[in-house]
């Protein structure tokens, strides 16, 4: 026995003398000349090597110092470069016959591919051997060469097609173990530098995979995929690396990918899927899932909101896509402490349609919106405004989304403003919408409806409001504007209007309409009517009903007769009202115990002046006394003793007609 080994270990050693010596006489450039050779017959270049390559026995292989390739004619093609590298077979498997490349390194690769503008056609004909086994159900895909790694340092790609650049820089690449029916571990970073459809992006990215490809049923494990955009990325900047995670396998018999864990996510936020997805369609059946901290999000962009204890959206449900619809069911989260559900359904055809409902709880909408000094100026923000509006004229009708959702909302907030049960229906395509339905509840006192119609291509506008016991003083309050005026209101009016600015659109409101209110006291008014001697205590200050008709011409508002009644007060007036400038102007007539007391009243909405006609001072000092007199006989016979009291204080007043005078002039 111990003959036979050392026999057989002389062979060893006399075969790999020999193969020693076989290799040493090589001529290494007669073997780089046959390789570029064979390059040349196959792509009609030739590659060509800096120094001929140096062979090696154990483990053999070669080492080759600088290469190229230039296969660019008339500014078409692709060229390749390399500073050097080395490619070792595995001896085992050389033994049986069988070829397995052990490892290939390549140091700073560079590929540069100079395309045509046009799409290259695909090629006719039957698939190959590899696409047609890829195809037939459950048949496996083999690698034609197994690799133990693959190694590549700082590489390059270069791609240009047109007015477009594809620009990868320091690519490192490592690809391990792969073999048929194993899994690799593929590893790679690189930096990018696009120019494409004039947009310039710009960044990092880094990819981890454990895949198994061939020889079993394709899969894809803790893939790890981060992307750092720069100033000039795809997304902003300021939301952070973006990262793609996940394990997937593929069905090849059924043509199904199972997608049992997929996460997009940045530092404040992640969207989640599962599901199955056919490649015959194709089609997809799973779940998903939104979660984040809109706050943080929204400071990562540069917007401050108002802080809140919660800060988290989570929003989850199932998902459908078949042909050219997306339908969401079952869908439920949370927007902070406010819960919400959502049905919609998303056709993606010749232009988006969208229909379905929309349910969510109490939300204030100020802790939403960009605190003040926060993001951009205002002059920024009106020149963005005016570029935006001006895309939106030169785009065509037929790209606005075709819509018919319905939202439900328990509660809606604005600073002190709040309107609860809040349901609309919201309708139409083109651009051309219509509020078919508004309902709502004012948390101050009032109940509102509404329907209306916006032509977003003309920028015109349509609105038919009706408002119903509406508490005017608690309704002041929540505007936090100081209560100038007491009283329930009962308002309908029928509106249009145009423009593109919330300026604009008051500018131009025309339409009409009717006021009516109830129980109605102004402190102002009733403060000056009592500066009238004698009338103190003894009329009501509040009238019991009023009524204002009114026209509305490009912000400019006309109320002609306002008329206001209650049993020992009447009131017959006019008035002027600029929308635009928030300001009004009247006048109006007030009869009580005889009298007829003219009063002005002029200035902003929130704060106007009552003044008596300066006329009315001489007049009723001279007529004062029979005036009031013949006022109290007359409201006695009513009203009996305060009418009474009333005249008796007449005599008074005469008496002192320079106070009388300095009190009717009023404030």
């Amino acid at each position: 026995m111990k003959r036979a080994l050392c026999w057989i270990g002389g062979i060893v050693l006399v075969l790999a003398a020999v193969l020693a010596i076989v290799v040493s006489q090589l001529d290494t450039g007669f073997i780089s000349d046959q390789i570029s050779a064979a390059v040349a017959k196959a792509t009609g270049t030739p590659v060509r090597f800096a120094s001929p390559p140096e062979l090696s026995l154990l483990p053999p292989g070669a080492k080759f110092a600088a290469v190229s390739w230039d296969g660019v004619q008339d500014g078409q093609g692709m060229r390749f470069t390399a500073r050097g590298g080395e490619a070792h077979l595995e001896l085992e498997p050389l033994l049986h016959g069988e070829l397995v490349i052990g490892e290939v390194r390549l140091d700073s690769p560079s590929l540069s591919l100079l395309l045509p503008e046009g799409k290259a056609a695909a090629p006719a004909g039957p698939a190959s051997g590899t696409e047609a086994a890829a195809n037939r159900p459950g048949g496996d895909v083999l690698l034609p060469l197994e690799l133990g790694r693959l190694t590549l340092s700082k590489g390059s790609l270069h791609v240009e097609k047109g007015g477009e650049r594809y620009d990868l820089r320091d690519i490192n690449l490592s690809v391990e173990n792969l073999r048929n029916g194993q899994d690799a571990v593929l590893r790679c970073d690189f930096t990018y530098d696009l120019l494409t459809a004039g947009r310039a992006l710009a960044g990092t990215l880094a990819l981890d995979a454990q895949a198994g490809l061939f020889g079993m049923a394709p899969r894809v494990q803790n893939l790890s995929l981060t992307i750092t955009p720069s100033r000039r990325g795809l997304l902003p900047a300021g939301l952070g690396p973006v990262q793609l995670q996940g394990d997937a396998s593929l069905d090849t018999a059924a043509r199904q990918l199972h997608l049992s864990r997929l996460s997009l996510s940045v530092p404040h936020g992640r969207v989640g899927l599962t599901g199955t997805l056919g490649l015959d369609g194709p089609a997809f059946t799973g779940s998903a899932l939104l979660e984040g901290s809109p706050r943080k999000l929204a400071s990562a962009l540069g917007v401050q909101l108002k802080p809140h204890a919660q800060d988290a959206l989570l929003f989850k449900g199932s998902v459908t896509w078949e042909g050219d619809t997306l339908a969401l069911s079952q869908c439920k989260g949370k927007l902070d402490a406010t819960p919400l559900r959502a049905e919609l359904r998303l056709h993606f055809r010749d232009v988006l349609a969208m229909e379905g409902s929309l349910s969510l709880g109490k939300l204030q909408l100020d802790e939403y919106l960009p605190l003040p000094g926060s993001g951009k100026d205002a002059a920024a923000g009106k020149t963005g405004e005016g570029k935006a509006v001006a895309a939106a004229d030169q785009e065509s009708a037929t790209s606005w989304p075709t819509l018919n959702v319905r939202l439900a909302m328990s509660s809606l907030g604005w600073k002190k403003m709040h309107l609860r049960d809040i349901s609309l229906a919201l309708s139409g395509s083109k651009g051309d919408y219509r509020l078919t339905s508004f309902q709502g509840v004012l948390e101050s006192g009032g109940r509102l409806s509404a329907g209306g119609r916006a032509d977003l291509q003309s920028h015109k506008y349509a609105l038919d409001l009706d408002a119903a016991e509406v508490a005017l003083g608690p309704l002041q309050e929540a505007l936090e504007k100081p209560r100038s005026v007491e009283g329930l209101a009962a308002l309908k009016a029928s509106c249009t209007t145009g423009g593109t600015g919330a300026d604009a659109m008051l500018a131009a409101l025309s339409g009409s309409g009717d006021l009516r209110l109830r129980n109605m006291h102004v402190p102002a008014l009733t403060s000056l009517l009592h500066s009238v001697p004698g009338l103190k205590g003894a009329v009501s200050d509040t009238f019991e009903q009023v009524h204002v008709p009114f026209v509305l011409r490009k912000g400019e508002a006309d109320m002609d007769p306002m008329t206001a009644t209650s049993p020992k007060l009447q009131a017959r007036g006019q008035a002027h009202a600029s929308l635009p400038r928030q300001h009004l102007k009247g006048t109006a007539t007030i009869t009580t115990l005889g009298l007829n007391i003219p009063v002005n009243y002029e200035g902003p909405f929130d704060n106007l002046s009552f003044s008596l006609d300066s006329r009315f001072a001489l007049d009723a000092v001279k007529g004062l006394g029979s005036n009031l007199l013949e006022g109290g006989r007359k409201a006695g016979s009513a009203a009996g003793d305060t009418a009474r009291e009333a005249g008796s204080g007449i005599g008074g007043a005469v008496r002192d007609a320079g106070g009388a005078i300095r009190g009717l002039l009023g404030r």
